[in-house]
């Protein structure tokens, strides 16, 4: 077979281009196998907790990490919060009720995605992180505060991502409050209807609140609100007396003879949760007259 001059400088041409494509290929794919991306961004292994994409390589997540204009901000291979979904479950976090930042893909507000000195690559510790968004004053300042919020615990009553319940409770009120409180406190057989209902936040706030036993209101106005008709008549042993028993602004500054530091009111004769006596009464009594000598004594 005999080839021309100008045919054999064709294929020497394709053969030499494909010798330095190959070894182009070859190189560039040793360079990057070679790249150590630790030697400029050694502070991402510096802290505490390490993000376990880290050991996956960088390129799990940026994919043109020094491009001029990258598709993606930091060259990540795709924008928040799909690139986390590569790795966590969506389904924890799109829930019926989403956290704002959540909804928004703003998971680096919160999270720092190479490494950090708090547990779940949080960038600050709770509350103070919480308080970055939600107004501190709705959390502080109130003579009452909730245990849970003077220990900064948010997220042992909120979950932070998303949840089927309102406020980002992660179950009902009722089963949530029962992990501190003793439930056999609140199911006596005697049960009152607020309570058997779960619908603590009723009666008390969350939170903070000026009244004791983190009430909304003084002790006496939160029962007046469902038993309103108790002003309109004397109270208790109405035979013995035309005025009946003090309750509201009547027993304003009347100490409760039976409970030390307390202020006479409801509470002073009612379990307001649960009791095992008629009429919610928190002493051992059959009617309102077996009551009496709990506090005026013989």
């Amino acid at each position: 077979m005999v080839y021309s001059e100008k045919g054999l400088m064709r294929n020497t041409r394709i053969v030499f281009a494909l010798i330095f494509l190959i070894t182009l290929f070859i190189f560039s794919g040793y360079a990057d196998a070679q790249l150590d991306c630790m030697k400029c961004h050694k502070h991402m292994l510096t802290k505490k907790f390490v993000h376990a994409a880290i050991p996956m390589g960088c390129k799990a997540c940026h994919s043109e990490p020094h491009q001029k204009n990258p598709k993606f901000s930091t060259g990540l291979s795709a924008a928040t919060p799909d690139l986390c979904y590569n790795c966590h479950d969506k389904t924890k976090f799109s829930k019926k009720n989403v956290h704002a930042p959540v909804a928004g893909g703003m998971c680096s507000s919160c999270h720092d995605p190479h490494t950090s000195d708090y547990a779940k690559l949080l960038i600050g510790e709770s509350p103070d992180l919480c308080f970055t968004c939600h107004d501190k004053k709705g959390f502080s300042g109130k003579k009452i505060v909730h245990s849970p919020v003077a220990g900064g615990m948010c997220i042992t009553c909120h979950d932070p991502h998303s949840s089927g319940t309102p406020k980002l409770l992660p179950s009902d009120p009722l089963v949530l409050c029962f992990n501190c409180h003793d439930k056999t406190e609140f199911s006596k057989k005697n049960v009152h209807m607020p309570v058997a209902g779960g619908m603590c936040l009723s009666c008390h706030e969350p939170h903070v609140s000026e009244h004791i036993a983190l009430l909304t209101k003084e002790p006496v106005n939160v029962c007046l609100e469902c038993h309103e008709g108790i002003k309109k008549k004397p109270h208790v042993i109405v035979s013995f007396s035309t005025t009946g028993h003090p309750i509201g602004v009547q027993a304003k500054g009347i100490a409760d003879p039976a409970r030390k530091g307390r202020k006479f009111d409801c509470g002073s004769c009612h379990n307001p949760h649960s009791s095992e006596s008629p009429g919610l009464f928190i002493y051992k009594a059959d009617s309102s007259s077996q009551l009496c000598v709990n506090c005026h004594k013989k």
